[in-house]
């Protein structure tokens, strides 16, 4: 058992520095961890399945359960999404529209 489940959370945190966020390391990453291996295949497919990614959102008469299902399809399409991006390189400084077309 963990001792501290918020070490494990602090430590996740300090991992990931200043501009991680949508950079293409971050994309690679998340391909890499889900998909280079069967365990990381599962994970993602057990990820999907907590989320209810393959299953109707809708519940019959409760709206209340029916958004919180869409907000938990939310997070696993978020997931996906971030495994299927590709993200670009910034530029590194601005251009002007008479330098960019020549």
């Amino acid at each position: 058992m963990i001792e501290d489940p918020y070490e494990l959370l602090k430590e996740a945190v300090a991992a990931a520095e200043p501009g991680y966020k949508n950079s293409k390391q971050m994309h690679e990453d998340f391909r890499s961890l889900f998909f280079s291996t069967p365990t990381g295949k599962r994970v993602f497919n057990q990820i999907m399945e907590i989320c209810g990614f393959f299953r109707t959102a809708v519940v019959k008469g409760d709206p209340y359960a029916t958004h919180v299902r869409e907000g938990e399809k939310n997070i696993a399409a978020a997931v996906w999404a971030t495994c299927l991006h590709e993200a670009k390189e910034l530029p590194t400084r601005t251009t002007s529209r008479r330098e960019h077309n020549g």
